[in-house]
């Protein structure tokens, strides 16, 4: 059995001035390219490949780890 945490697929180049939205952190501060942190989800599968398959469009697989 395995377990990946999951989360939203998303980055944001905010423009100077604009402060970092609570929740998110930077992927490269020079650039000032963010994604979000949270919320993390787990999802269960048999093997890697079915983990993958369980992976929406508009999530991004952070971890996986076996039981």
């Amino acid at each position: 059995m395995l377990i990946g945490h999951i989360r939203p697929n998303d980055t944001r180049t905010l423009n100077e001035g604009e402060q970092l939205p609570a929740g998110w952190e930077y992927s490269d501060e020079k650039k000032r390219l963010a994604f979000p942190t949270g919320p993390v989800e787990e999802i269960e599968a048999d093997d890697m490949d079915a983990l993958r398959a369980k992976v929406p469009s508009d999530r991004i697989l952070l971890s996986v780890r076996a039981l």
